[in-house]
């Protein structure tokens, strides 16, 4: 709630000087950088020259020290975050398409046993030698379109002509 207070300003360069007073040096810009970025998320139209300034204000040290140390930390968050994000984008794209590869396949794989099934149903083994051409056969649709018409054919040389003209 203090946040969102008029004087928040203020509230934080004190917060800033007593985190100053109460950390080691080399420790400040740490604690520092969540501060920074929250204050940022809440007030981005503080922005960096006026929260550089407020921190200049705090430190009894020099700001420009704390304020690179901050700053190369934030830079270094960020990177680390875009990365995280970058890489669960990129399994999460993957696994999708993976998957989606994975169902085109399984029903390739369903429609040309169906077909081969229905082949040998209705020719016999004679209808088995031309397995082969429906196994080169990668395209769903035209599976389906074969699949339809096997009960139609009344030969295997029909079939033959039905796969030579592309299904």
């Amino acid at each position: 709630q203090a946040a969102y207070q008029a004087d928040y300003e203020g509230r934080l360069v004190t917060a800033i000087a007593r985190l100053a007073i109460l950390r080691r040096p080399d420790l400040i810009a740490q604690d520092l950088a969540p501060i920074l970025i929250y204050t940022n998320q809440l007030h981005p139209q503080l922005g960096a020259d006026r929260l550089h300034a407020m921190v200049r204000q705090a430190m009894s040290q020099p700001g420009d020290v704390v304020m690179d140390k901050t700053f190369e930390r934030l830079i270094q968050q960020g990177r680390q975050v875009g990365w995280t994000e970058g890489l669960s984008e990129g399994r999460q794209a993957g696994l999708a398409e993976g998957l989606q590869q994975g169902t085109e396949q399984g029903r390739l794989a369903g429609l040309q046993e169906a077909v081969a099934m229905g082949i040998e149903s209705r020719f016999g083994a004679a209808g088995l030698r031309l397995l082969p051409q429906v196994q080169r056969i990668r395209d769903l649709a035209q599976l389906r379109r074969l699949l339809q018409e096997l009960p139609r054919l009344q030969s295997v040389d029909q079939l033959g002509r039905f796969l030579a003209e592309g299904v």
